[in-house]
């Protein structure tokens, strides 16, 4: 259920892509408590992007959960794929963006049902 997209300027042919998919899946599972088997990472690199007036590397981490999306879990879910996603890609912790989507239950399906 829980869903990360993760999109930065920085060229794939840059990252160990399948290395940085499976960081960011085991730290979304870690972070939300969540078990990997439901956790899906999308992961777009190569993105045209400017941040703070600049074209050198940044990220935006898009976090959809059902649950685990409120103040307290979220400052600890920031730390956490923050960190991993500036080492995997080597983007600064500064110039990464996140944001959280606490999605409803009846708004999510896996397999053609809802959760």
């Amino acid at each position: 259920m829980p869903y990360a997209v993760v999109t930065s300027n920085v060229a794939e042919a840059s990252v160990d892509y399948e290395g940085a998919l499976l960081a960011i899946s085991k730290a979304v599972s870690t972070a939300l408590g969540k078990p990997e088997t439901y956790v899906m990472v999308q992961l777009n690199l190569g993105a045209r992007m400017a941040f703070h007036g600049t074209l050198e590397p940044c990220a935006m981490i898009a976090i959809h959960s059902i649950g685990k999306i409120d103040p307290t879990s979220n400052a600890k879910t920031a730390a956490q794929l923050t960190e991993t996603v500036s080492k995997a890609l080597n983007v600064p912790v500064g110039r990464i963006f996140m944001n959280f989507d606490d999605v409803e239950r009846s708004n999510w399906a896996m397999g053609g049902n809802t959760f």
